[in-house]
């Protein structure tokens, strides 16, 4: 009888201890939290959306919220893409008559053509966009028929506390993404028709027919506590509806809001979407697919399984596009890193992805995967100890550029995703940073050698055995934003000709800014003309309309004779006007027309 209480005691202590493991067991494991399953499915309460995002912090300072046509009927250029019917985002569009330029506070509207009688239409200021002030600015435009769409980023600064910091108060950020659709069917009177508003910073946009879609993303946090993303036209803003967000139960980290939004530019109807993800990487868009990249580091351990840790895998999400309907359909993963959206390719129903699997030890891959993201079939072991500098694929063959002291260049053949293969490998000098198609057999390759701007010529009609038909080597000190920004690059396929943006320096150190001009046929390439434009500030884009070739930049547009090269028109459209008290100032920041 006097042991009944001890017992009891024990017998207590064992049922408390064991209830303390299944919680504790609850807690540590993604698949016992009563999540929805599948894929990617929507939560079902705000409570289960704030203890999924409480689960799976990565340790990040809570201080921090997130960083980051034609009209005319002329023959005109458009931006340069990756997947044909699937524009980008730019700076600078144009419609054969007008063109249309994002500047730092406001896009001005320029009536191009004829270049003799280049005038300015109007400017559409940041305060007629969003309010304007200093924390706003355009990301950049798409144009469709009547409609240029105007994607804005702003910043508000908020001050939040800080226990981890141990201070009272710490400075961060809110970003807010816009999307302002514009009436242009009259370019000297446009009218601002909607905006649509997400929190987060601007990740990504393609438009494909009449449909665009734009991606902003944000951190999850603020201050320690869950901050629930933001959506709404025309100021009117509220938060998303916990149960719509859709999610992965299976990730180990989800640390950011990611939103959508598919706008259908002829009606002006807007629908947004949500998703909690890690963040992301690099963005691919085929006509019917978007493809949501994160990268981690996992540890393989004896029995397969992974943990956090060493080696980097790829995660990849294809979201379904229908017009206004995006919808997640599958999710898998690679091994290795991406390089940039170039890593990505769809083609006939299989998605292609080169990765490298490490810094200076690892090796470049290849990955086939299926509509449902289970793989098919890779090609390991390529360039071991180099890393990956340009990837192109082109329908079955993918070239792919590898660099350490030479510069690999490899012709693999996709026909059979089961079981991809080199066909054919060219080792030269240097490294190509892009890749552009000029036929189904001719190939530009822009990179660097010894320092040295570099242009190769391939010819890849054998792809057993490619060749460098010919190169151009620039003397010291040329730079172009070309190698790293693909929309820099302009191809006339009418006559062969490649025009590229560049900068360097004279022998008394005047900074040069001009426009490359290289022809491009069978027998080689040829330097054409350096087009010697004024002063520009920022990034350059190239233009053709007609027979003129424009170099437009966000200060001003210097044009062109295609058949002379000769100079026939400029305009100067937009300074700093900083310490000029006495100039006018129109819209924040002090955007003017000046007369060239």
């Amino acid at each position: 009888m006097s042991d009944a209480p001890l017992l009891n005691r024990l017998v207590a202590t064992a049922i408390v201890a064991l209830l303390v493991a299944v919680s504790v067991a609850m807690v540590l494991t993604p698949h016992s939290e009563g999540l929805p399953e599948g894929d990617l499915p929507a939560f079902t309460s705000e409570w289960q959306l704030r203890s999924y995002l409480s689960s799976r912090q990565d340790g990040r300072w809570t201080t921090a919220l997130t960083d980051e046509a034609a009209g005319s009927g002329n023959y005109h250029s458009t931006t340069n893409v990756q997947v044909q019917g699937v524009d980008e985002l730019d700076m600078v569009k144009t419609d054969g008559e007008f063109i249309y330029v994002a500047g730092s506070q406001g896009v001005m509207v320029l009536k191009a053509s004829p270049a003799q009688d280049m005038a300015p239409a109007s400017l559409i200021n940041i305060t007629d966009l969003v309010g304007g002030g200093p924390d706003a600015w355009v990301m950049g435009l798409f144009l469709k028929d009547d409609i240029l769409a105007v994607v804005v980023c702003t910043i508000n600064f908020v001050d939040v506390r800080s226990d981890i910091l141990s201070m009272n108060e710490a400075m961060a950020y809110e970003e807010m993404t816009i999307c302002c659709l514009v009436n242009v069917s009259d370019p000297c009177a446009p009218n601002v028709l909607t905006r649509f508003h997400m929190s987060g910073g601007f990740l990504g946009s393609r438009m494909i027919g009449d449909h665009m879609y734009l991606l902003s993303e944000r951190y999850a946090w603020s201050d320690g506590e869950v901050s629930m993303p933001v959506i709404g036209v025309d100021g009117e803003l509220e938060e998303t509806d916990p149960c719509s967000i859709r999610f992965d139960p299976q990730a180990q980290e989800a640390n950011a809001f990611l939103n959508i939004l598919a706008l259908d530019l002829d009606s002006g109807e807007g629908n947004f979407s949500t998703m909690v993800v890690n963040f992301c990487g690099p963005l691919y868009v085929s006509h019917d697919s978007l493809y949501l990249t994160n990268l981690r580091h996992v540890r393989p351990t004896d029995d397969g399984s992974i943990l956090d840790g060493y080696r980097p895998m790829t995660t990849i999400i294809r979201l379904s596009l229908d017009g206004l309907h995006v919808t997640p359909a599958a999710k898998g993963q690679v091994s290795g890193f991406l390089l940039n959206q170039f890593s990505l390719d769809e083609h006939q129903g299989v998605l292609r992805v080169a990765t490298c699997t490490g810094w200076g030890d690892g090796e470049s891959q290849l990955h086939c995967l299926d509509p449902d993201l289970d793989l098919l079939g890779s090609l390991t072991g390529l360039a071991p100890g180099e890393s990956i500098k340009s990837v192109r694929f082109m329908g079955p063959v993918m070239y792919l550029v590898t660099f350490l002291v030479t510069d690999p260049l490899f012709v693999i053949d996709l026909s059979e995703p089961s079981s991809p293969q080199v066909l054919g490998e060219l080792i030269i000098p240097g490294f190509s940073t892009y890749l552009h198609p000029c036929s189904d057999h001719l190939l530009v390759g822009l990179g660097m050698e010894d320092g040295d701007l570099k242009l190769s010529l391939f010819n890849v009609s054998d792809p057993r055995s490619p060749v460098e038909v010919d190169t151009i080597l620039t003397p010291a000190y040329y730079w172009s934003e070309a190698l790293w920004e693909h929309k820099a690059v302009l191809y006339d396929d009418r006559s062969g000709s490649l025009f590229l943006p560049a900068t360097t320096y004279d022998q008394t150190d005047r900074l040069r800014q001009l426009i490359m001009v290289v022809q491009v046929d069978e027998g080689g390439i040829t330097l054409l003309a350096e087009l010697e434009a004024d002063n520009w500030t920022g990034s350059a884009r190239c233009v053709i309309i007609e027979s003129t070739l424009y170099a437009v930049t966000g200060t001003r547009t210097t044009a062109w004779s295609l058949d002379t090269f000769e100079r026939i028109g400029e305009m100067a459209y937009m300074e700093d006007i900083g310490d000029r008290s006495d100039a006018p100032v129109i819209g924040a920041g002090g955007a003017v027309f000046i007369e060239a």
